[in-house]
């Protein structure tokens, strides 16, 4: 039995392999073994997963209902060595005379790299254009890290715990100080940017109350805890009260906001399904929303509080919403009733094409596969300073490089109501709307002792 009373029933055959499982929504996944090994696993939908094996019975390939096949090839010593997705991506790896990844390639798009010291720690990683380095201290935990010029310093105590970290890019500086307790819980915060969290702590070492304090003065919380150690309040003295009500299983049935008189200013109401996932909200001041719910749990309707949805999944899981959607490997949309949507080699989504240009996206990522740039709608007029062709407006740019000041002239690309202008000696990005106005800036900026960066 689960949380909530969800009950979920096995059932096993002679040698003690589970073959099949009772779902609390109802459904039956049944589980099918040739020679010991897993073949086959029927799901309570009728969806079939498929399992296949090399002669050492190491898993070589698995099958989703889809019909694709996620499959991996090894050497001699069992190390996989080649592998691809269910989307078809392509990785090979080479190994070290330990059996360390060295370099992992995907052919045609980015390379991976790996360094490690003589106790096999990573030193020295690379991911495309991206570098990431780490520096140990003797105990073999991680003092220093660095990537780009972004820099972290990491000061522990005997223990080995954080006591102060420091995160540094280019001139600036941020710094987070710890304290702990004799049992090594965190009793305290310090930041460089001028405040501070003191935590004080029961005995069963849970959050009795938090004082902040800032320049704007020192605010003190109240945190209630139940028997298990589950919060059931946070009281602001002098202020508001968040009160929680919840079920034998933890989750919460009510949540009320307070006022410093106690009275009630808004409340949430939750029913939960036996399979586990909510089934009903009803808030206090917007009304309810249902949800309707398959075998696995996953919403089929959601109605209410402003929303009337129905969805439906494919084969892999996607959730589909309307009748225009197509579907294509490993479960990724490639067009909706209103966009088509585009994958680049890695899987990663590369574009959104609407008929109007704002709803129309193209997405870069770096070698760590994180969003680098996102551009919008179409230019009438670039700079050849921008080194590309300028096809879309750039609303949005993300480097790991500190915006610092620069003298050069700021080149212009007109498009639409929305005017880009690129400052070639920093990098940075500034969007005018008609009239000159800032729209957005788009570049990681800290003021001079400010501390932590953020983005403008």
């Amino acid at each position: 039995m689960g949380r909530g009373g969800v009950v979920v029933e096995h059932a096993y055959d002679d040698a003690g392999r589970r073959v099949a499982t009772r779902h609390p929504g109802g459904g039956l996944t049944r589980l099918r073994y040739a020679g010991g090994l897993l073949v086959e696993e029927i799901k309570a939908d009728g969806s079939r997963f498929r399992y296949g094996y090399d002669a050492l019975a190491r898993i070589a390939w698995i099958e989703n209902p889809a019909g694709e096949r996620l499959s991996m090839e090894r050497d001699a010593c069992g190390n996989v060595v080649r592998s691809r997705t269910f989307s078809g991506v392509l990785t090979e790896y080479e190994r070290d005379v330990r059996g360390r990844v060295v370099r992992a390639e995907v052919p045609g798009a980015v390379v991976r790299r790996f360094v490690y010291d003589r106790t096999g720690a990573p030193v020295h990683r690379e991911d495309g254009d991206v570098v990431t380095t780490f520096a140990y201290d003797p105990r073999g935990l991680v003092r220093r890290a660095t990537r780009g010029e972004t820099e972290v310093l990491l000061e522990r105590n005997a223990l080995g715990r954080v006591v102060r970290e420091e995160q540094r890019l280019g001139g600036f500086r941020f710094v987070v100080e710890r304290a702990f307790n004799a049992k090594g819980h965190t009793v305290g915060r310090r930041y460089s940017t001028g405040w501070e969290i003191k935590l004080e702590r029961e005995h069963g070492s849970g959050v009795a109350s938090m004082t902040i304090e800032s320049a704007a003065g020192v605010e003190r919380v109240r945190i209630e805890e139940d028997g298990l150690g589950r919060e059931t309040a946070r009281v602001r003295e002098g202020g508001y009260a968040i009160r929680t009500t919840r079920d034998d299983s933890g989750r919460p049935v009510v949540i009320t906001v307070e006022d410093a008189a106690g009275r009630p200013l808004r409340e949430r109401r939750y029913a939960w399904s036996t399979a586990g996932p909510v089934t009903e909200i009803e808030d206090s001041a917007h009304g309810r929303r249902r949800y309707e719910l398959d075998v696995y749990g996953r919403p089929l309707v959601v109605a209410g509080l402003g929303v009337e949805e129905r969805l439906a999944y494919d084969a892999n899981g996607t959730p589909i919403v309307g009748s225009g959607a197509v579907v294509g490997p490993a479960g990724r949309v490639q067009r909706t009733e209103t966009a088509a949507f585009t994958w680049d080699v890695l899987g990663r989504l590369s574009g959104r094409a609407a008929p109007d240009q704002r709803g129309s996206w193209a997405y870069t990522y770096d070698g760590l596969d994180q969003l680098a740039r996102a551009e919008r709608g179409s230019c009438t007029g670039a700079s050849s300073d921008e080194h590309r062709t300028c096809s879309r407006a750039s609303l949005t740019s993300i480097s790991t490089g500190m915006a610092t000041r620069g003298s050069s002239p700021m080149p212009t690309a007109t498009c639409g109501d929305t005017t880009t202008r690129r400052n070639s000696g920093s990098g940075r990005r500034t969007s005018l709307g008609k009239g000159g106005r800032v729209g957005i800036s788009a570049s990681s900026y800290t003021a001079p002792g400010s501390g932590a960066a953020r983005f403008i």
